[in-house]
């Protein structure tokens, strides 16, 4: 493709990404680690009432630790250079604090399969406080 194609870079509103994330099966949950250096987690994920829920072993506890995440999910296109990034910053919290998240509504064709190996029997779900997103297109 050509480098001088004519390109746009859209920022997108609340609703768009919210769609966006529905598409893709894979997220990253960002926190801060103990020495300040960032920790990127990559986590199957499903969007259930506007949350963001995944599930995850029992050694990824200490992501509750962290008061304020950041979720991250793109998709690109190589061929033609365009593509899209949606980030969700809000609060992390296990299940089974009392009512914060109903499980009937997961089900495993709701996408929270986990792809990773072991025991993933820890509900987590991220209740957006900020969604900002952005896509690029070439013309």
């Amino acid at each position: 493709m050509d480098a001088h194609v004519e390109r746009s870079l859209e920022k997108l509103d609340a609703d768009s990404c919210m769609e966006l994330l529905r598409t893709q099966p894979v997220g990253r949950i960002a926190v801060t680690g103990p020495h300040g250096f960032p920790l990127i987690y990559p986590v199957n994920y499903a969007i259930e009432s506007g949350e963001i829920v995944f599930r995850t072993s029992e050694n990824m506890e200490h992501l509750l630790d962290h008061s304020i995440v950041t979720f991250e999910v793109d998709s690109f296109d190589e061929r033609t250079r365009s593509g899209w990034s949606v980030m969700a910053h809000g609060s992390l919290v296990p299940h089974h604090q009392p009512g914060t998240f109903d499980l009937r509504g997961v089900t495993p064709t709701a996408g929270a399969v986990p792809w990773a190996p072991g025991e993933r029997n820890i509900w987590m779900r991220l209740v957006p406080e900020v969604v900002s997103g952005r896509r690029i297109a070439g013309g």
